[in-house]
């Protein structure tokens, strides 16, 4: 129910700021405005989640990751990872983050492999999004391959996901 909660709550956030959003004005967009990824895409809907509180700033990488996981139809495990070799970029080190997590499946065959970094002062989120979506792996899951993959910044924050384009089987 909590979960359910959550989810009712950040969806009106997300109706209420694209409804604000959504007049046509001339004025230079500011820095409070909440990016929206398009697309009907898995990956589209998850980074919709993230996005709006990441802009806002209120909560830690891993209630982050908690929140988008929390409606998937999987028991989801959220860990903490350090700067270094990560799960998914083959032997190509990621750095330019403070504090960073890992989400995914407890257990499961499903390619799906999502993290939520902290940016460290002074790195460019652009350039760290390009750095993931180039280095990636879509097979790094032996037996199956990822067909999205998404890295979006958010304030401070940068979610990126390797996933199928569905969950239903």
């Amino acid at each position: 129910m909590k979960k359910f909660l959550t989810l009712l709550a950040l969806s009106m956030a997300l109706i209420l700021t694209l409804t604000a959003c959504g007049g046509s004005s001339s004025e230079p967009a500011g820095d409070a405005d909440v990016p929206v990824v398009e697309g009907d895409t898995l990956s589209a809907d998850l980074a919709n989640v993230f996005l709006p509180l990441a802009v806002e700033g209120s909560a830690d990488a891993t209630a982050l990751a908690e929140t988008v996981t929390a409606d998937l139809p999987f028991e989801a495990m959220v860990m903490p990872v350090e700067p270094g070799l990560l799960m998914g970029f083959g032997n190509v080190e990621i750095t330019g983050f403070d504090q960073a997590v890992m989400f995914g499946p407890a257990i499961s065959t499903i390619p799906f492999l999502g993290y939520v970094f902290d940016l460290a002062d002074g790195t460019d989120g652009g350039e760290f999004c390009q750095t993931l979506q180039e280095s990636c792996d879509l097979r790094w899951n032996i037996c199956t391959e990822a067909e999205e993959v998404i890295a979006v910044q958010g304030g401070d924050y940068v979610f990126f996901l390797m996933c199928p384009s569905s969950l239903e089987g």
